[in-house]
């Protein structure tokens, strides 16, 4: 499996050329998110909140695939799947984070 020191990460300077790049964005507001609970499923979409419609409360989206890449290639597999570890509170990974 892999860790975090096994990836490149973009550094500050990079990820604030992606944070004022609007095509990113727009990519982020046009991005839908399919949820899937046991109890039943639902698509969850930015809205603006200008239009009057009830909103719902912050849903905050966390990925691991990096800008300007493919979702799908290994790299970036691998990377959800250390995320997918973390998030899910992965027992070598807790023991990692106490040596670091």
């Amino acid at each position: 499996m892999f860790e975090h020191l096994e990836f490149s990460w973009p550094d500050a300077r990079e990820l604030a050329r992606y944070a004022a790049n609007d095509e990113l964005w727009q990519h982020y507001l046009n991005t839908k998110v399919l949820i899937e609970l046991t109890d039943g499923s639902g698509t969850v979409w930015p809205s603006n909140s200008t239009t009057g419609q009830p909103s719902l409360r912050p849903l905050h989206v966390v990925t691991a695939v990096q800008p300007d890449s493919d979702p799908g290639d290994s790299d970036n597999v691998s990377r959800m799947k250390l995320l997918d570890r973390e998030l899910r509170g992965d027992e070598r990974v807790a023991r990692t984070r106490g040596r670091q």
